[in-house]
């Protein structure tokens, strides 16, 4: 006999039962509830099915075994409603967010012109190269408030690498490793020195702006200079003049040098041109008379123009290229204790003399110079003499007889010696 069954709102729903029955072919269908265990069964197949409402809240992994119909209500997660369009958008977006993350990769290998938003953290890492070798490192300082700045340029001007920042003087400091040395390559516009203390095992240098160096080049005819430049004449081929740079275009501190580095200064004039500007205080040219020898020059202002600083090559005495004196087809004879110390024959159409006086003979280590800046002694004679007894190299006179031939003389206090 069935005992009562189960029913809602007058439907009848479930048949309960104190135990559950065993198994017979005649239970398929139906439905139910053992009131000894507290579940509803159905009859499926061969066997009673625990319909277990109870665990969807117990089980852990539930699975679905298809597709979820919310039918117009919302899923709860975590006390937040999540309707069913919201589902559809959030399935869609999740689609293509994993379609862009997926393509992330790609587009870093491929974007040709990426950029960056905002400034770049390096995170402690270096950037590599395809080898996934090192190429640049970085140390940072926790209070930085300097930096290097890298600055690109148009045609005919040089990019650089300059010290930026809140200081308002900043060094660069360039630190080799161990014992190696720090070299600029290339071929010209190099130096040996900045400053005579710089402590740098390898000295190549270019320096334009600290007045420290010039940038040397070699030149083989009639120069302009420019200001913070030295020239090497090579005067094989003729006589050469360097002009200083124009009076108006010079300011204290400027520098040029000159050297005779073809050791030609005896052969072919090298001649300084002050170009409106004094040189030591005097409007005149400067002439290099000794093989090999030249000088820097540092600009003072409107009186003494030019400046003799430093003496290059074979230089023992910088008086002896001061002090030129032109001598235009005359004889000269140099009066007591005279100020010659570079004579010049300028032109020449018959021979002339230079004579010495005694008073400056008796002065020991006095130097001359006498040169035939005319190219015409082979023909016309430049003969040098003594005012009294004394002698040129045991003679009692000297004689240039070659085209653009120069003598040096110094005295001894008695006589004089050529050298």
């Amino acid at each position: 006999m069935k005992s009562y069954g189960i029913t809602m709102e007058g439907k009848f729903l479930a048949e309960k039962v104190a135990t559950l029955p065993a198994w017979e072919a005649s239970d398929e269908g139906r439905i139910v509830y053992a009131e000894d265990v507290d579940k509803l069964y159905v009859g499926s197949g061969s066997a009673w099915v625990d319909l277990a409402l109870a665990d969807l809240v117990d089980d852990t992994t539930p699975q679905l075994g298809g597709d979820l119909d919310l039918n117009t209500y919302s899923l709860i997660v975590s006390g937040a409603d999540i309707t069913s369009t919201e589902m559809g958008y959030l399935n869609g977006v999740t689609s293509n967010i994993q379609t862009q993350l997926g393509n992330i990769d790609t587009d870093l290998l491929n974007d040709t012109t990426p950029q960056l938003g905002g400034d770049l953290d390096y995170n402690g890492f270096d950037i590599v190269d395809q080898n996934g070798n090192e190429l640049l490192s970085f140390t940072p300082s926790g209070s930085a408030v300097n930096e290097i700045t890298i600055a690109n340029a148009s045609t005919g001007y040089a990019p650089d690498i300059r010290a930026t920042g809140d200081d308002p003087d900043i060094d660069i400091d360039m630190i080799p490793k161990g014992t190696g040395v720090l070299t600029v390559s290339g071929t010209v516009d190099y130096e040996n020195n900045i400053i005579d203390d710089d402590d740098i095992p390898n000295k190549k240098w270019i320096d334009e702006n600290a007045g420290g160096g010039l940038r040397w080049s070699l030149v083989t005819s009639n120069t302009t200079a420019s200001t913070d430049h030295g020239y090497l004449v090579n005067a094989t081929s003729g006589n050469v003049t360097i002009t200083l740079p124009a009076s108006g275009a010079v300011t204290v501190g400027d520098n040029v040098g000159v050297c005779d580095a073809y050791n030609m200064a005896t052969t072919n004039s090298i001649t300084v041109s002050g170009n409106g500007s004094p040189i030591e205080g005097t409007l005149e040219n400067l002439t290099i008379d000794i093989d090999g020898s030249g000088f820097e020059m540092v600009y003072v202002d409107t009186t003494r123009g030019w400046e003799i600083v430093s003496e290059i090559g074979n230089n023992s005495q910088r008086g002896r290229i001061l002090d030129h004196v032109s001598v235009n087809d005359i004889n000269r004879t140099n009066t007591s204790l005279s100020t010659d110390q570079t004579v010049g024959f300028s032109l020449l159409t018959a021979d002339r003399t230079y004579q010495i006086s005694s008073e400056d003979i008796l002065q020991e280590g006095r130097v001359f110079t006498v040169k035939d800046e005319s190219g015409q002694a082979s023909t016309f004679n430049i003969i040098i003499s003594t005012e009294g007894s004394e002698t040129i190299d045991g003679n009692d006179t000297y004689i240039i007889s070659t085209n653009y031939g120069a003598v040096n003389l110094y005295s001894n206090g008695s006589n004089l010696f050529v050298y």
